[in-house]
């Protein structure tokens, strides 16, 4: 008991909190304050626990300062509670982000190509025998593009509301990579003759990832469109992949208009994506990329971006790989 009189009682101290604990202590010696401080502190039994001191100046008669008399409060509980109303509030404004971002795009990006195929159908209802051959063509191929986009968000916007709400099912299996490729390949082969983009698959027959079906084929259905997207004509993108350890890095690489250091920064934060015009004026909401980084870290996994201005963009991520 002897020891601790003193000030050896702060051996017991949890390290990273001494040195804040002594800063209060000798200002209030110094000062003749009564000072607060919070600590984690060593009980017997080993276990560290939040305390908060309290020590009160005490003078004689005479006002002469004789020291401090003091209390400790254990506090544990008290901050346990306050990390976890912290986490809470750091859900809540993330939910509301993610609630805002859902209410924008449809409100704005569903509701204009929606608009779109609601006038170019009025007009072909109402004014369809003043149209010729080709202009009649020309509005059903506006309205079929407008249709196929509206759609796509659709499917976006879904798959992302069943992640945010953790409905959205995880059953990962060995899957062949090469094989997966090959069948999204066919979905946007009309897109990139429309461009003339050479497009090559440059994985091995054999590289395998062990991951869910519908999440890995949504992340590469979203980074080849994105591609397309922002790939000139007769531009070319590719798809590769190596083995790195136990997991696979998966590349989709493109000749595009490429992205500046501040706007990568922003392209997997909802509510903060850049929105950006496609090399044919395609629009989009955003909400792939973020939605592909949600899928590949579900699937314990991360997504990254390698881009320069004018010299095309690499989307990077990793997925297990298979046995």
């Amino acid at each position: 008991m002897g020891d601790d009189l003193g000030m050896n009682w702060v051996k017991n101290v949890f390290t990273d909190d001494l040195e804040n604990l002594l800063l209060d202590y000798q200002k209030a010696l110094s000062s003749r304050i009564t000072f607060l401080s919070e600590f984690r502190f060593k009980r017997e039994d080993g276990k560290f626990r939040w305390i908060l001191m309290k020590g009160v100046p005490r003078f004689s008669n005479a006002g002469i300062f004789m020291g401090f008399i003091g209390s400790c409060a254990d506090i544990t509980e008290q901050k346990e509670i306050q990390d976890k109303v912290e986490k809470i509030n750091i859900e809540l404004a993330e939910l509301n982000t993610a609630k805002d971002k859902f209410f924008s795009i449809i409100s704005h990006d569903l509701r204009s190509p929606l608009g779109g195929l609601k006038e170019i159908l009025h007009m072909m209802a109402t004014e369809y025998d003043s149209f010729e051959e080709n202009e009649i063509k020309e509005l059903i191929g506006e309205a079929a593009a407008s249709a196929k986009n509206t759609y796509s968000l659709m499917e976006n916007l879904l798959e992302w509301s069943f992640v945010q709400t953790g409905k959205i099912p995880y059953n990962p299996e060995c899957l062949n990579l090469r094989t997966i490729i090959n069948g999204l390949e066919s979905i946007y082969t009309q897109n990139m003759k429309n461009k003339q983009i050479n497009f090559k698959i440059e994985v091995e027959p054999e590289i395998s990832v062990f991951a869910d079906v519908k999440m890995t084929e949504t992340i590469l259905r979203n980074l080849i469109s994105n591609a397309i997207k922002f790939t000139y004509p007769n531009g070319t993108i590719s798809v590769s992949s190596e083995v790195d350890n136990d997991s696979v890095v998966i590349k989709v690489k493109d000749t595009g208009i490429g992205m500046e250091p501040e706007i990568i920064s922003k392209l997997f934060r909802v509510g903060e994506s850049h929105l950006a015009l496609g090399t044919a004026k395609e629009t989009g909401s955003g909400l792939g990329l973020i939605l592909c980084k949600e899928l590949v870290e579900k699937q314990k996994g991360r997504i990254w971006v390698e881009s320069e201005k004018d010299k095309g963009t690499t989307f990077l991520f990793n997925l297990p790989a298979g046995n």
